[in-house]
């Protein structure tokens, strides 16, 4: 069977990829094979997984891992749904998504473009806004009591992070300890303000 490093030189041969162009790009970038196999990801992949405490993430342990496995279970339709069109109809698709940390806002754009000689995909994530979390987001300390629910688990938005309260308000909260040290116990859903901007 071949090794993940020769399938990405032969992918990238066929799609006349220059993998050392894509070294230097400051946005995160990452080649899928037809099956949505990971098989390269740049160093931007790499510097944004170090800065934000995703050690484990590091282009090393995702290699040749299925790219829907590492998508919270809410979102794997939508992007099931995003790369079926680009192979259906040869055209990139663009999406925006929240990717905040603790102390910073951030926004990126994903374009999904076909590797058409190959059946795999390009990815690009650009970032469009980085600044310190405004008054709009009050950080909450992370009070257990408040957001653990049935058999201690605590439910994030798998798009803002946002954690939602435990009381049946359907109130979710910002909680910048539960990004910087997940709670042990975490299910993930999307809150009302996400489904409604991003996914309508």
């Amino acid at each position: 069977m071949p090794t993940i490093d020769r399938i990405l030189e032969e992918q990238a041969r066929i799609a006349g990829i220059a993998i050392e162009e894509l070294e230097s790009e400051q946005s995160i970038v990452y080649l899928v094979d037809a099956s949505l196999r990971l098989i390269y990801c740049n160093p931007a992949w790499d510097q944004f997984a170090i800065r934000n405490n995703g050690d484990g993430l590091q282009w090393n342990r995702p290699r040749g891992s299925g790219l829907l496995e590492a998508i919270a279970t809410p979102l794997r339709p939508f992007y099931e749904e995003g790369f079926r069109k680009v192979r259906e109809t040869g055209e990139t698709w663009e999406h925006n998504f929240e990717c905040s940390s603790s102390e910073l806002y951030r926004v990126y754009h994903m374009q999904v473009r076909p590797l058409e000689a190959t059946g795999g995909f390009i990815v690009i994530n650009s970032l469009l806004v980085e600044t310190p979390h405004g008054e709009d987001r009050e950080a909450m300390p992370g009070v257990a009591d408040l957001y653990l629910g049935q058999e201690d688990i605590v439910t994030m938005c798998s798009h803002c992070r946002r954690t939602r309260t435990s009381d049946g308000s359907q109130r979710w909260d910002w909680v910048p300890r539960y990004l910087e040290a997940p709670p042990e116990r975490v299910s993930h859903g999307l809150c009302t303000s996400c489904v409604g901007y991003f996914y309508p």
